[in-house]
């Protein structure tokens, strides 16, 4: 700048007689006037184009921003060709169209009580189906009866709760004694000789996986996305099949020994009523309605409803 400075105010010309007065080396004077140029402070000479003269700062704001309008117009029009070219690309050879974003989430937890945290946060979620499968090793018995509250919550709001068990777990007599009681809160529990690994899913939406399935006290892997927790619904349903309701447990009581709530439903389902009609006769959700009626049915070895009612009134269950 201060050869402009020179060259401006002091009327040395050009941009080399300014350097000259001010004493600059030629590689300063080259550094200078290059700066120059970038700021539009100099300007060919008339009678020499050769010769850089200075301008006014008026004119080199002018000069400046025409220049960077001109590269602003320049970048435009390099980027709407790439687009076109790009959108040609697309049309060729995506000629569906892009598929719709994966909503899928990971979160390591390695504390044990965000653990918790997470199966608490999913339980209050949980709208339709809570699905769980225990391979082992054997959990600690304080860590069953905290949990049951959790099972409690989800059975009075008439989710279908379904649980996996390695048999051999089962034999634990507070292991056992925690079985009968998530089947009160309306578990379905089923058992078989192995399972691959421990896992509990929310509404095929959210699930809870060990960070080292060797180790229970790792901690966990939480997943939340449909597209990753449908396969882990896969494993489970595959497992399922492959598995057998609890003996030894209240799954065993007799088929006509049922509960007021049971006899109820039974006779109101041999009439003909519907689920939300039995609901609201009764006074509890559809869902538990729906439950109960699974499992009456499955008790009585029927595979509809109209066959429940029928063999529930053969059997002499209802009046």
């Amino acid at each position: 700048m201060a050869i402009y400075k020179q060259a401006f105010r002091f009327g040395s010309g050009s941009v080399r007689q300014a350097a000259d007065v001010l004493g600059l080396s030629a590689e300063e004077h080259d550094a200078g006037l290059r700066e120059l140029n970038r700021l539009g402070l100099v300007t060919a000479g008339r009678d020499d184009p050769r010769v850089a003269t200075v301008v006014s700062p008026e004119i080199a704001i002018v000069r400046v921003l025409e220049r960077d309008r001109a590269t602003l117009t320049r970048y435009r029009d390099t980027i709407a060709a790439t687009s076109e070219s790009l959108e040609r690309i697309v049309d060729q050879f995506l000629p569906l169209g892009p598929g719709p974003r994966l909503d899928l989430e990971f979160e390591v937890i390695e504390d044990l009580a965000r653990v918790a945290e997470t199966l608490d946060m999913m339980t209050d979620l949980g709208r339709e189906e809570m699905l769980s499968m225990h391979p082992g090793p054997l959990p600690q018995e304080h860590l069953l009866r905290e949990g049951l509250a959790r099972d409690r919550r989800l059975g009075e709001r008439g989710l279908s709760l379904r649980a996996l068990y390695v048999k051999q777990l089962t034999t634990t007599p507070f292991v056992a004694t925690y079985l009968r009681e998530l089947i009160t809160v309306g578990y379905e529990i089923r058992t078989t000789t192995t399972l691959p690994i421990r896992m509990i899913i929310c509404d095929t939406r959210r699930a809870l996986i060990p960070l080292d399935p060797t180790q229970g006290q790792a901690g966990a892997i939480a997943i939340d996305g449909e597209v990753m927790v449908r396969s882990l619904v896969c494993v489970f349903e595959h497992c399922w099949q492959d598995s057998k309701p609890l003996t030894g447990g209240t799954n065993d009581q007799p088929a006509n020994q049922l509960t007021d709530q049971e006899h109820t439903v039974l006779r109101l389902l041999s009439v003909g009523m519907k689920d939300e009609q039995i609901a609201r006769a009764i006074g509890v959700s559809v869902r538990t309605v729906s439950r109960t009626v699974s499992d009456l049915m499955r008790r009585l070895g029927v595979q509809s409803r109209f066959q429940a009612g029928v063999r529930a009134a053969q059997a002499g269950w209802v009046d």
